[in-house]
């Protein structure tokens, strides 16, 4: 089951939620012991901490238009991402776990935003 989907939301009464029932933005955040961002065979987990808050996931993809042959090309998936944010510092600040399709990398990045958006956009 969770083979096909793209995330898995793990909460703490053992009930497991994918990205067809709902965002990790959606669940009461203090019933969440774990997400998972799924590509393939590949998943690259987040366990809750006291350190972290407000999980999400987002993909990164583009899309090439071409005026000279009238149309588009498909649409690129770059990264699949699940994140967190710290609880409030100075200045909020997004944490990135990423899976990059067809290379199989996973990535981390750190950074910090103007605000804390619970989508992680």
């Amino acid at each position: 089951m969770l083979a096909l989907a793209r995330w898995a939301i793990h909460l703490k009464d053992g009930k497991t939620l994918t990205d067809k029932d709902c965002y990790p933005h959606e669940v009461d955040q203090e019933e969440i012991t774990s997400i998972e961002r799924i590509e393939g065979d590949l998943i690259a987990t987040i366990m809750k901490s006291s350190c972290l808050t407000s999980f999400f996931v987002k993909t990164s993809a583009s899309q090439d238009i071409n005026p000279f042959e009238g149309g588009t090309r498909p649409v690129q998936i770059e990264e699949r991402i699940v994140g967190a944010f710290l609880p409030p510092q100075e200045r909020p600040v997004r944490l990135e776990l990423i899976i990059v399709p067809g290379t199989r990398n996973v990535k981390l990045r750190v950074l910090s935003v103007n605000t804390l958006r619970k989508d992680g956009l």
